[in-house]
């Protein structure tokens, strides 16, 4: 679970990111929930418009070295759904750009949302 080459976090930098992650999961299902029931079935297509940003997103940054093709696409796929909930990292490596990426990316999805939500 500790690889050698990461910091290891205290026990109340764990909580704490914990909290982080139930706010944030909680709080997009929350906007999920009540669009749906604002909005019905008008949700559906702007779901789906960040599903494909976000398995666009997670092709070009957070590319696996896995030798079978199917297993890849298919974990990228599954990835994508997850990020309707919650962004996370599942390549190894430096993470810090590929956040700032996602979040940055996520700001300018937001905007156009509301945008188109308000005009």
């Amino acid at each position: 679970m500790v690889r050698p080459d990461k910091v290891n976090m205290h026990p109340h930098e764990s909580i704490l990111q914990l909290i982080w992650r139930f706010s944030t999961v909680s709080s997009r299902f929350l906007v999920i929930v009540l669009s749906v029931y604002s909005y019905e079935f008008k949700v559906i297509p702007p779901l789906f418009l960040h599903f494909l940003i976000s398995l666009a997103h997670i092709k070009a940054l957070q590319a696996l070295d896995i030798s079978s093709r199917g297993l890849e696409e298919g974990l990228t796929f599954i990835n994508a759904a997850i990020h309707i909930f919650t962004p996370f990292n599942m390549a190894d490596g430096p993470t810090r750009w590929r956040y700032a990426a996602a979040y940055t990316i996520e700001a300018i999805e937001a905007v156009v949302r509301i945008q188109f939500l308000f005009s």
